[in-house]
């Protein structure tokens, strides 16, 4: 709807059927915005389409700004938000920000409307665009729209200038339009792939089961070949007590313990690790080895929070953690070879 509106203010007033008037003009270039927008967002049920790669590089060209970025809140840590897409693509930009770290999080701050800021150096007390150390710190100008549908705010798109560029009110408006349509186009793309990993995930909780879980290894395996990566290292961490636990509080109480282990692992994992729960109480996760010492540091971490979940379970012993790992290549060339070596190390730990 508001798209139709904001062409036929375009049109209205136009001169006589043989002429093209500018405004007749302007209304082409409308319709062919959104006739290429939408051949993208018809992309997105493609789980392999790189829609948002080619929407931002298309919204660069149509901006005449210096970047764009597509933004995503974390599920499951609502406190930080990471880069999907980029163009141009930025290497030094990480993957994973809090929210409070700059002007991309103020989206999620204020989602009520976009944050619009054309002259970012005439005020020196606004923040950088992620944060300090990345290489837009000599942006000059920064739209930001938050991504909203049925109340729900899933990401943003955000545009920014370095050449003292700035936003027309006339793409402003388009770019308005784009927001609604491609917020309730993701929302329907998150709700299609909801259903589809309702075949993939654990229900206990919500983390990829030991068949998914596997096809995600191996993936990461091939990641890590294509890129020169250290090959990726598999860590198994087992958490017995949860069957006394049911005995004692019941198997409710149970499961919401189980969730929030899952929970604390997937808020601590880094943005490219695999995370699985491929039995009951046994957790599985995967990085390249380059991750090898964060993922180590955020298992120790993890088992000194089962301390402290001890004693929030009245009349409840502790939990036991036991860890295991497997390396690629040294211990296996596959998935299942990791994973059963892991196992195997798991079982003599015992």
């Amino acid at each position: 709807r508001q798209a139709g509106e904001t062409i036929g203010r375009l049109v209205s007033g136009r001169g006589d059927r043989g002429s093209s008037t500018p405004a007749e003009q302007i209304a082409e270039q409308v319709g062919d915005f959104f006739t290429r927008t939408e051949g993208m967002l018809a992309c997105l049920e493609d789980e392999d389409s790189d829609w948002a790669e080619m929407l931002v590089h298309f919204l660069l060209g149509f901006s005449d700004l210096s970047w764009v970025f597509l933004t995503e809140i974390l599920l499951g840590d609502p406190s930080h938000f990471c880069v999907t897409a980029a163009a141009p693509d930025l290497p030094d930009i990480v993957g994973r920000h809090p929210i409070d770290s700059g002007l991309a999080g103020r989206i999620y701050l204020q989602p009520t409307g976009p944050v619009i800021k054309p002259n970012l150096k005439m005020d020196p007390t606004i923040p950088p665009v992620f944060n300090k150390d990345d290489s837009l710190r000599k942006a000059t100008s920064f739209y930001g729209w938050p991504l909203i549908y049925t109340d729900k705010l899933w990401g943003s798109l955000l545009f920014v200038g370095s050449q003292g560029e700035t936003l027309p009110n006339i793409k402003i408006s388009l770019l308005r339009s784009l927001v609604m349509r491609l917020s309730a186009h993701l929302h329907q793309w998150r709700l299609f792939n909801r259903v589809i990993e309702l075949n993939y995930l654990d229900p206990q909780t919500s983390l990829p089961h030991r068949t998914y879980f596997i096809n995600r290894l191996e993936r990461l395996i091939e990641l890590c070949q294509a890129k020169a990566y250290p090959g990726p290292t598999l860590s198994l961490l087992t958490i017995s007590g949860l069957g006394r636990l049911a005995v004692n509080l019941g198997q409710k109480k149970t499961t919401e313990v189980l969730k929030s282990m899952a929970e604390y692992l997937l808020r601590s994992s880094g943005i490219e690790w695999e995370l699985g729960h491929v039995s009951y109480g046994l957790f599985a996760l995967a990085a390249s080895g380059d991750e090898r010492e964060k993922m180590d540091n955020t298992l120790l971490l993890f088992q000194n929070s089962l301390t402290e979940l001890t004693y929030s379970l009245p009349g409840h012993s502790n939990f036991i953690f036991h860890h295991a790992r497997a390396d690629y290549p040294s211990d296996g060339n596959q998935a299942e070879e990791l994973l059963e070596t892991a196992l195997a190390r798991l079982a003599e730990s015992d």
